[in-house]
């Protein structure tokens, strides 16, 4: 009969912050970059987590939703459909054409 290795517990995996789900290269035409995510599409708070480090329960950003609360995960978002306020974190933009 064979033994099993036993397991070692080598504590908590630190936490990696994924990969964008949109970066300027690949951007659908018409849209920009989230501005709160930088194209992560993940909550920029909890990295797509739900909640804190242990420290807080629920993300106080996403509320456990886990994505960006404002492109709701896409990274990306339309420049037809920004609001004036959206529009001044762009101010490359001109009229909402681009």
């Amino acid at each position: 009969m064979s033994e099993t290795p036993e397991a070692r517990d080598e504590g908590p995996t630190p936490f990696r912050w994924p990969e964008p789900v949109r970066t300027p290269e690949t951007l659908t035409p018409g849209y920009v970059l989230c501005y709160e995510c930088d194209g992560l599409g993940w909550c920029p708070l909890c990295g797509g987590r739900g909640s804190g480090s242990g420290t807080w329960g629920r993300c106080r950003e996403c509320h456990a939703r886990r994505v960006c609360p404002i492109c709701q995960g896409g990274g990306q978002l339309a420049t037809s459909e920004l609001s004036s306020y959206q529009r001044g974190h762009y101010p490359d933009l001109t009229d909402g054409r681009n």
